[in-house]
């Protein structure tokens, strides 16, 4: 989706573990939708093994919903 983008709020390190806090942001509507999301990496010798993501997408969905003219996108986007 054109316009996206993702803002750091922080991060944060234990060992081999690193979690990063940022927002993914739409530009759907006037204000766009924001999504929060954590990653987790996991390292093994300095490098990246294992990420996970997590976060909500429902305020997203609902978005797109609401607005038909987005959903071939939105669609394109998931699949």
């Amino acid at each position: 989706m054109p316009g996206t983008r993702g803002e750091i709020d922080r991060s944060c390190s234990e060992g081999d573990l690193v979690y990063i806090e940022w927002r993914l942001i739409f530009p759907i509507g006037k204000r766009g939708v924001t999504l929060p999301a954590v990653d987790r990496f996991l390292l093994k010798d300095g490098l990246g093994h294992e990420r996970r993501v997590f976060f909500d997408q429902m305020p997203l969905i609902l978005a797109v919903l609401v607005r038909p003219w987005l959903w071939p996108g939105f669609l394109r986007y998931r699949l």
